[in-house]
């Protein structure tokens, strides 16, 4: 396994997309995934067996939903840092098993669910 992280106060959204099809092209698309948030300390994680697409849609702010979805409007892009965790021959099972791994050693604020 291997990891990237990405300030993305310097990092452009498209230099992180290119990344991610360089390893795509290399055999890793699946792994898991950590927002950051630099001014609080909070964090979110997921994870998604094409991660090009999932961060792809986070990217795109008028397409994340619930409470890490506020966050990233609210604080921006810039105000996060983006962990990449890449799986070698991922499979859907190791990827839900390493994100649960995260979730249970951390406490991750953005990723409870709220009803409104």
């Amino acid at each position: 396994m291997n990891f990237h992280v990405f300030d993305l106060l310097y990092t452009d959204p498209s230099q992180v997309r290119e990344f991610l099809i360089f390893m795509a092209k290399s055999g890793l698309v699946g792994g898991v995934y950590l927002w950051l948030n630099k001014s609080n300390g909070k964090m979110y994680v997921g994870s998604s067996m094409n991660l090009y697409s999932r961060i792809s849609t986070y990217f795109c702010l008028n397409k994340v939903h619930g409470i890490i979805g506020e966050a990233l409007l609210k604080y921006g892009l810039v105000g996060f840092v983006l962990v990449l965790f890449f799986v070698s021959g991922a499979t859907k099972e190791v990827v839900l098993s390493l994100e649960q791994s995260v979730l249970d050693g951390c406490t991750c604020a953005y990723n409870i669910l709220f009803s409104r």
